[in-house]
């Protein structure tokens, strides 16, 4: 009795590590379509790096460019390049105002228009959506970290799928975990039913 209690309990902690592992893993998924799906349409993501669009758009904020949308008018929050002397750099103002020569461009939270008038060709797009503060999270993820990551995401599910076989609901109760022999027949038995699922082929 006691042994078949502890092989329950080995059972539902396996079960939970496996929900807890598939919700990291779909919400990683959902964060790396967030930032490449868009682009598909020409919707590119900037990190907003200073407070001059609070509070409509919060310092760290990710905003979402439509490129293919350069048409720009009154009111509207454009993201373009601007010379600071030196170099160019990019910024999302709003226009609030449509001249002749060109727009004049504001930040929401600053007291001055900016100094340039900005015009058609500075323009990289309109503005369409913005995430709070996911700016701050995907400026500290480089390539090598992502990397990592996956790597280990990879690691954990490997370890899923060898836990998930030693606690197969239809192992033999009454046979020790720790046989070397009965862990290589039981992975050997799972890798068989697997790939029998994975062959499958429907119709559509």
């Amino acid at each position: 009795m006691k042994k078949t209690n502890q092989a329950n309990a080995l059972k539902r902690t396996a079960r939970i590590y496996e929900c807890c592992l598939w919700m990291i893993t779909v919400l990683a998924f959902i964060a790396a379509a967030v930032i490449a799906v868009p682009k598909i349409a020409g919707i590119h993501p900037y990190i907003i790096l200073s407070s001059s669009m609070e509070p409509t758009i919060p310092t760290g904020s990710l905003v979402f460019v439509n490129t293919r949308n350069r048409q720009a008018a009154e009111n509207d929050i454009v993201t373009f390049t601007m010379s600071n002397g030196k170099d160019d750099v990019t910024v999302t103002h709003r226009i609030v105002e449509v001249t002749k020569d060109g727009f004049v461009t504001k930040g929401d939270n600053n007291e001055v228009e900016d100094l340039n008038l900005l015009t058609m060709d500075k323009i990289i797009g309109t503005y369409a959506a913005s995430i709070p503060y996911a700016g701050y999270v995907i400026s500290k993820l480089s390539r090598k970290a992502m990397l990592v990551a996956a790597v280990w995401l990879f690691g954990l599910h490997a370890f899923c799928f060898v836990l998930n076989a030693v606690v197969d609901d239809n192992c033999d109760p009454h046979q020790s975990a720790r046989d070397p022999t009965w862990i290589q027949n039981k992975l050997r038995n799972s890798l068989k039913k697997r790939k029998g699922e994975t062959d499958k082929t429907f119709g559509i």
